[in-house]
């Protein structure tokens, strides 16, 4: 209860992020506690679009649904933002079904949208990611 507690402490900053011409509403989790905190505990995106992971360094990433209640995708950028991998993440049944999406390339940023995000929007491999 107490970590439950202590990570919602925490406010993401809030940017506009743009791929393909869509612009996307995202809570930025550029610092160790933001990442580890991720969408944990979370019933739906609310007034978000979704969340940008961004890294220190270039290397393959990991996640994983550990206490995350939302079916999602992620897509991950290298370090000249242009998307690599995109995979579709499962809401686990219990701790023992958890898995980790490792990024199949080194990557720099992640993004974590609703589940299917990136086909809807026939947002592909090669898009470019643009920061405001």
């Amino acid at each position: 209860m107490i970590f439950y507690l202590l990570i919602n402490l925490y406010a993401f900053e809030v940017k506009e992020i743009k791929i393909k011409n869509i612009s996307l509403k995202v809570e930025v989790a550029d610092e160790d506690h933001e990442r580890a905190k991720g969408m944990m505990f979370r019933k739906s995106f609310g007034e978000i679009d979704g969340m940008l992971f961004i890294f220190p360094t270039l290397k393959e990433q990991s996640f994983w649904m550990k206490n995350t209640l939302i079916p999602l995708s992620i897509g991950f950028f290298d370090a000249q933002k242009i998307l690599i991998d995109i995979q579709q993440m499962a809401v686990p049944k219990s701790q023992k079904e958890l898995k980790n999406y490792k990024s199949i390339k080194p990557a720099k940023y992640a993004l974590e949208v609703p589940k299917g995000w990136f086909q809807k929007n026939k947002v592909g491999l090669g898009s470019r990611l643009d920061i405001k």
